[in-house]
């Protein structure tokens, strides 16, 4: 199963993180700058424990470097030597204080480095974090070089503290976690020793991660308990809503939850827990906030525990591989009515299964009970009628390895098939599939085909062939031609198919590359026989189709239209391109699939649709405010950098457009469709090519009119899906009056009229700090449409300028005026924070927003409590 669908990474901390401090710009630049000695005597462990180990520190630690932070301290320096002012340094997020007009002091409040490749250890220095009065945000995540221990946090006023998807080692310093803390991750590292939060240390927590490590003992609910964090003493204390300790190798009785009210997360899946769970251990009266509970893979026994009068907002339960008691079915599972996922695989379940149980689940979309003693009869029938109609959502049922001797199901192969998916392999019913009923090859080697429909056809064309043979002898002739012909047609095609896979493996092998190819009727049973229901998009390459594989996963599948020669070479390139380019705002492939004139593509599936059917149809009532608009601006342009820069040879796409521009559930950009993309030689700066490809409108001039294909064909293309972005309307619209209805030419116009605000989006509210932002965008915007392909910047420049570390260049027209812009104490402000904070951190901005109306619901239980 997947992993729980938790708040949002930070949430906590980042609703308080700019309570901390006010935040000043002044027109009339500073000329001096005053930090305390001790911070950059901290910066400066940093960079000796990094500088020489991490590749291409100029990249991944921009804008770092050594000082004499003796001299600094004692007189001040220039801003352009400031890390906090001028070329910042990359992960660093600030807070400045002016004093007069000349001279201002500056307080380092957050380091966020996430997928930096920072190689070396940790600063050992026992006082490295300590010197940073002021932190409250420390963000280490993806760097899997980063190794050794962590040291003692005591005193340092951390609220969110990620460290996951590290190398990290040893025991971590519990005692030393300061009280304020409300967001801990460690996950995937490779911490040891035992959990032990004594004492009245980091109380305040809410998400505590620690999976994926190598944590043993005991979870102590008294010490959880004490520390007030399962149960707050008051509406205003910060009680634990998130827990996982899952893939560890803890040990030790279950905890009491009987007084945690607020828990909304708790896995524990894949330790060496044990003993019995009474249901007195989940609160009678009812855990309101509760959604997640994943207990799979330990060693509890015992009786299974009845849920029924605690947990009514439970969406995902995973009791699987537990050594409970035999029993039958748990009745009182049809009292989770917003069970969306149960596994109870491996729990000594016997006897029969009915299905009316479920009834009452009308959301439940996964049922696995793989590896028990099910037995007798199983009606199909009942399971259709419960949860085959438009109103339910059931996609999975797998009850592989039980003792299901029969089955029954009066429909047809195709409306089984089509409806929901069922896997009965292992059971004494399957025990002859190969050469038993269509039904048994159904469900238990998903092969769903009505033989007794193509038998009839058979025997009726049998029939009327007999009919002519004895109507007349002439016929005979003709049957031998037809027959010749016939058979050339069927070796042609079989020579076809046989050319055609040699094509399909030597381009793969060309490349290196072994992509998953899955069979058609693996497809056409995920996606219900691409029934239209589950169509979610319609372009002139065809159809994509929502799927759900066997595994409980959702997939989009892409049917190419027709099985012409190009189609074929699209299809080909698309799956070489993609299986060998692996980034966060690419679309990942997880394979295709050939069969006949059949060509298909599988892709990770996307929650939000694409960036047209958003910004400009408004699917899914869907707002995007700046902060999200900047971060899929940025992300498109990491995106397109990687295929320029990181891929030998480079990829130019040659169709960077809003539809093909995919979302996922966080809104990140992932550049999709590669049917058009060219592998581009290094030694090559620019190829002619005769047909031109792509989407009228986001076309290059010299590739239009010449057809020169270079990467400045993406990086124009960019600049006017940037435009998009920022308007919120197409680049060409003929609804628009003279002179705005091509976007590309009212921007060069608002441009030299000092006018770039009137091409943001009408429904886009501004604050008075995001108005700069947006005014840098349009400017980088302007760069990358420029005719002459050689004044555009490459995409490496225009990632380096959307995160500060580039100047914007001739092309900005923003006013010199600057922003004022303070933050009161008790005012949340997600715009200031995302344009303030470097582009590192915009992701986790941007999952707090996504999950802020889960803390609100939080935050309102309390009040009513």
């Amino acid at each position: 199963m997947g992993e729980p669908n938790f708040l949002g990474r930070g949430i906590v901390g980042l609703l308080l993180l700019l309570q901390l401090f006010s935040h000043s710009v002044y027109s009339q630049p500073v000329k001096v700058i005053s930090m305390q000695t001790y911070e950059l005597y901290g910066l400066r462990l940093f960079w000796f424990a990094w500088n020489q180990s991490t590749p291409d520190p100029e990249t991944n630690l921009a804008g770092w470097r050594t000082f004499d932070y003796r001299y600094y301290g004692n007189y001040g320096f220039t801003q352009n030597d400031d890390p906090c002012y001028g070329k910042q340094w990359r992960g660093l997020v600030c807070a400045q204080q002016r004093v007069n007009d000349t001279y201002y002091t500056a307080q380092i409040i957050g380091i966020v480095l996430q997928d930096v490749n920072i190689q070396g250890l940790f600063p050992q220095n026992a006082i490295v974090l300590n010197t940073f009065t002021s932190i409250s945000l420390l963000i280490l995540t993806g760097n899997p070089g980063l190794t050794g221990p962590v040291p003692d946090f005591q005193m340092a006023p951390i609220k969110i503290l990620d460290l996951h998807g590290n190398g990290l080692t040893g025991t971590f310093p519990w005692q030393g976690l300061y009280l304020d803390l409300e967001y801990l991750d460690l996950s995937n590292n490779n911490f040891t020793g035992e959990f032990r939060p004594i004492g009245q240390t980091a109380n305040n927590i809410r998400t505590l991660l620690l999976s994926h490590n190598n944590f043993n003992g005991t979870i102590d609910d008294t010490d959880l308990y004490y520390n007030n964090w399962l149960n707050p003493p008051s509406i205003d204390a910060s009680p634990l809503t998130m827990v996982d300790f899952s893939y560890n190798q803890f040990s030790g009785k279950f905890c009491n939850l009987s007084k945690a009210l607020y828990l909304n997360t708790l896995n524990i899946s894949h330790n060496s827990m044990s003993g019995e769970i009474s249901a007195r251990m989940f609160n009678n009266s009812g855990m309101p906030l509760f959604r997640v509970l994943d207990l799979s893979y330990n060693k509890f026994n015992g009786s299974m525990p009845d849920l029924s009068t605690s947990s009514y907002a439970l969406e995902i339960l995973d009791f699987s591989w537990n050594d409970f008691t035999p029993a039958r079915f748990p009745r009182w599972i049809k009292s989770l009515n917003r069970l969306k996922l149960l596994g109870l695989s491996g729990t000594n379940l016997e006897g029969e299964f009915n299905p009316s149980v479920l009834s009452n689940l009308t959301s439940l979309k996964t049922l696995i009970l793989d590896n028990n003693t099910i037995s007798g009869i199983l009606d199909f029938g009942s399971i259709s009628n419960n949860f085959g109609h438009p109103n339910r959502t059931l996609q999975l049922v797998s009850i592989r390895n039980n003792n299901i001797t029969n089955v029954t199901y009066n429909g047809t192969i195709a409306s089984l098939a089509s409806s929901i998916t069922f896997n009965l392999h292992g059971n004494p019913y399957c025990n002859n599939s190969s050469g038993g009923t269509d039904l048994q090859r159904c469900v238990c080697d998903g092969y769903c085909v009505d033989t007794k429909r193509e038998v009839s056809i058979i025997t009726t064309q049998k029939s009327i062939m007999k009919v002519i043979i004895i109507s007349t002898t002439l016929s005979g002739v003709l049957m031998a031609l037809v027959i010749c012909i016939a058979t050339l047609f069927i070796l042609k095609n079989r020579r076809e198919k046989r050319e055609l896979l040699l094509q399909v493996h030597e381009r793969f092998a060309e490349f290196e590359l072994k992509p998953t190819l899955f069979a058609f009727s693996e497809l056409q049973k995920a996606t219900r026989n691409f029934h239209a229901d589950m169509k979610v998009g319609q372009g002139g390459y065809g159809a994509v189709y929502k799927g759900h594989l066997p595994d409980g996963s959702t997939v989009a599948v892409k049917q190419l239209l027709t099985p012409t020669q190009q189609t074929m070479d699209d299809f080909l390139n698309e799956v070489v391109l993609l299986t060998g380019a692996k980034h966060r705002n690419l679309v990942k492939l997880k394979g295709c699939c050939l069969r006949g004139n059949q060509r298909l593509l599988v892709y990770e599936y996307m929650e939000k649709y694409d960036l047209a059917d958003v910004i400009f149809d408004h699917k899914g009532n869907q707002i995007l405010h700046w902060p999200a608009r900047s971060n899929i601006c940025l992300g498109i342009a990491q995106g397109l950098h990687y295929l320029h820069a990181h891929v030998d040879p480079k990829i130019i796409h040659r169709d960077i457009k809003a539809s093909n521009i995919l979302l996922d559930k966080n809104a990140t950009p992932k550049i999709a469709d590669f049917g058009l993309a060219m592998l581009f030689p290094d030694e090559e700066t620019h190829i002619m090519t005769v047909h031109v490809a792509g989407t009228k409108g986001y076309l290059a001039p010299e590739y239009a009119t010449l057809g020169q294909v270079s990467e400045k064909v993406d990086v124009f293309s960019y600049g006017v899906l940037v435009l998009e972005v920022v308007s919120g309307r197409r680049n060409i619209d003929l609804s628009y009056p003279t002179g705005r209805a091509y976007l590309a030419e009212w921007a060069w116009n608002c441009c030299s009229e000092g006018t770039l605000l009137d091409l943001v989006d009408p429904t886009l509210v501004l604050l008075s700090d995001e108005e700069v932002q947006v005014q840098k965008v349009i400017n980088i915007a302007l760069l990358c449409i420029q005719t002459a392909a050689e004044r555009r910047p490459t995409m490496a420049q225009v990632v380096a300028m959307l995160q500060g570390d580039m100047a914007v260049g001739s092309a900005e027209q923003q006013s010199s005026k600057q922003v004022h812009k303070s933050v009161d104490d008790h005012l949340f402000d997600f715009g200031n924070l995302s344009s303030d904070m470097p582009s590192d951190s915009r992701e986790t901005v941007s999952l707090v927003k996504e999950s802020l109306s889960s803390s609100l619901e939080i935050k309102s239980y309390l009040r009513t409590r």
